[in-house]
């Protein structure tokens, strides 16, 4: 084979192992979201993806490949959006946003919630799942419980209702 075919071969396979990346990192989100969504019993629509990057950044959108970009540091990076409401008859009151980080790591998924540690994530480990979902309940239910007396104690960035 010229070595010039050996650089076509080459970059095949690399851009290859590119988009099996990519398609991993979409199936591993697509995962994370509607796990989410079935942990809280969220209604339809009140549990997102969400861009941190590129021309969506900030914007709720439909599905992994408009979410995820892949930063720098090679962690894909995407958000995670709540809508809450008092009653599932309302319109959302508060929309709570979780940066989430995902990369591959000697063949393994690890996932970080806003800046908390690296987690393990295999593709299909509802437990290890569930554990970072019933983190991010708990992160979220004690800022809630705890707002107002952080509000009276001089945080007015824990304000809700005013």
């Amino acid at each position: 084979m010229e070595r010039y075919q050996q650089l076509c071969s080459a970059l095949a396979e690399v851009r290859g192992e590119y988009q099996r990346y990519r398609l991993e990192a979409y199936e591993v989100a697509g995962q994370f979201l509607a796990g989410m969504r079935e942990f809280l019993g969220a209604p339809d629509g009140t549990v997102n993806l969400f861009a941190k990057f590129g021309s969506f950044a900030g914007r709720k959108v439909d599905g992994p490949a408009s979410a995820l970009h892949l930063a720098d540091d090679a962690y894909w990076r995407f958000g995670i959006a709540i809508d809450v409401c008092e009653e599932q008859t309302q319109l959302a009151y508060h929309t709570v946003g979780f940066d989430v980080r995902l990369k591959k790591i000697e063949g393994q998924f690890v996932v970080g919630i806003d800046e908390g540690p690296d987690q393990p994530l295999t593709i299909g480990d509802t437990q290890a799942m569930l554990r970072i979902f019933q983190q991010m309940f708990e992160f979220l239910k004690g800022r809630y419980l705890s707002s107002f007396s952080e509000f009276l104690a001089g945080n007015a960035n824990r304000r809700f209702g005013f």
